[in-house]
C-alpha cells in the first residue's frame, strides 16, 4: 500500500516539472524569436525604405531638366524653323523635364499652334524629350498686304519662315477677301492650281542637275478659267524676266485644247536644258499649243 501511494505522489509532482521545464525552454527561445521578429522588421524597413528612396530618385529624375531633340525631320529643314519649334514647344513651361505632364503640354502646343507640323509624337527619357513629325512642306509665297505667307502642299497656310535652301516661288495675280490665319485650309482654285505646278517642277527636278524651280520667280494666276485662247491663263515668270505661258491649270489642258501636261513639261524642260541663257533667245515660251 505504501508503494502504491509514493507512486501515486510521484505522479501528482510530474506535471508541475513539465510545466517548470517548458517555461524554461520557452525562456530559452525567446531570444530567437526576438531575433527573428528583429530580421521581419529589418527587412521590411529596408524594403520600404528602399521604395521611398526609389520614388525620390524618380522625383529627382522627373524634376531634372532634360534636352529637346527633333527626330526624322527632311534636309530642307534649317535652324530658324528648328529654333521656331523648339520656342513652341516650350510655351508653359518654365524648364523642360521628364515628369509625364511636359511630353503632353509640348505635344499640344505643336499640334494646336504651330501647323508646319502634323502627327506630332512626343516621348521622353531620362535625359531627352524626342519630337517626332510630319512636316508641312511650302509649295508657294502668298502676299497679302505686306503680310507674308506660305501654302503648304496641302493647301494649308503657314506662317512665313525664310528657307534658303528650297525654292518657293510667289503666286501672283490673287486677291483675298482678308488675310489667311496660319493653319487654316485655304480652299482657293488659283492658288490650288500654282501649288500643283510646283509639284509637277519639283517631281521633274529630282532626276536632274539643272532645276528649273530654282529660275522660277513668279506663278501668275490672275487670267486663270479665261476662255479667251489669246490670253494665257496661268504665266510662268522666270529670275530673268522670260514669260513661259503655261495655260490651263493641270489637269484642264484637254477641256481648253491645249497640250497635255506631260508634253508641256517635255518641251519646257528640253528648251530649259539646251539654252542655259533662256532670256537672250526667247522674248516668251508658249507651251498651250503644238508649235
Amino acid at each position: 500500500m505504501a508503494g502504491k501511494t509514493k507512486r501515486t505522489a510521484s505522479k501528482n509532482k510530474s506535471p508541475k516539472k513539465s510545466a517548470r521545464r517548458s517555461y524554461w525552454r520557452a525562456l530559452f527561445r525567446l531570444p530567437g524569436l526576438i531575433l527573428i521578429i528583429g530580421a521581419v522588421y529589418a527587412s521590411v524597413w529596408g524594403i520600404l525604405n528602399a521604395e521611398n528612396h526609389i520614388k525620390q530618385e524618380i522625383i529627382r529624375e522627373s524634376e531634372r531638366e532634360i534636352s529637346m531633340v527633333l527626330r526624322g525631320y527632311p534636309n530642307w529643314i534649317n535652324a530658324s524653323l528648328k529654333r521656331r519649334i523648339v520656342e513652341q514647344g516650350y510655351i508653359g513651361l518654365e524648364k523642360l523635364t521628364a515628369s509625364p505632364g511636359t511630353a503632353k503640354l509640348v505635344a499640344k502646343n505643336l499640334k494646336s499652334k504651330f501647323p508646319w507640323l502634323k502627327n506630332v509624337r512626343v516621348q521622353t527619357s531620362i535625359n531627352r524629350l524626342t519630337i517626332d513629325a510630319d512636316y508641312r512642306k511650302p509649295a508657294v509665297l502668298l502676299r497679302h498686304k505686306s503680310a507674308k505667307y506660305y501654302i503648304s502642299e496641302d493647301m494649308t497656310v503657314l506662317d512665313y519662315i525664310p528657307i534658303d535652301s528650297l525654292s518657293v516661288p510667289e503666286v501672283s495675280g490673287v486677291v483675298l477677301a482678308s488675310a489667311p490665319s496660319p493653319g487654316e485650309p485655304l480652299f482657293h482654285e488659283q492658288i490650288k492650281a500654282s501649288v500643283k505646278l510646283t509639284q509637277l517642277f519639283r517631281a521633274m527636278d529630282k532626276s536632274r542637275s539643272r532645276k528649273f524651280l530654282k529660275q522660277v520667280e513668279s506663278i501668275d494666276v490672275e487670267n486663270y478659267g479665261i476662255t479667251d485662247s489669246s490670253i494665257p491663263q496661268i504665266v510662268i515668270k522666270t529670275k530673268e524676266e522670260l514669260d513661259i505661258f503655261w495655260g490651263a491649270a493641270p489637269g484642264d489642258a484637254e477641256a481648253y485644247f491645249e497640250m497635255p501636261e506631260k508634253k508641256k513639261l517635255a518641251v519646257l524642260y528640253t528648251i530649259f536644258e539646251s539654252h542655259p541663257n533662256l532670256k537672250g533667245r526667247y522674248e516668251n515660251i508658249d507651251l498651250r499649243f503644238e508649235q
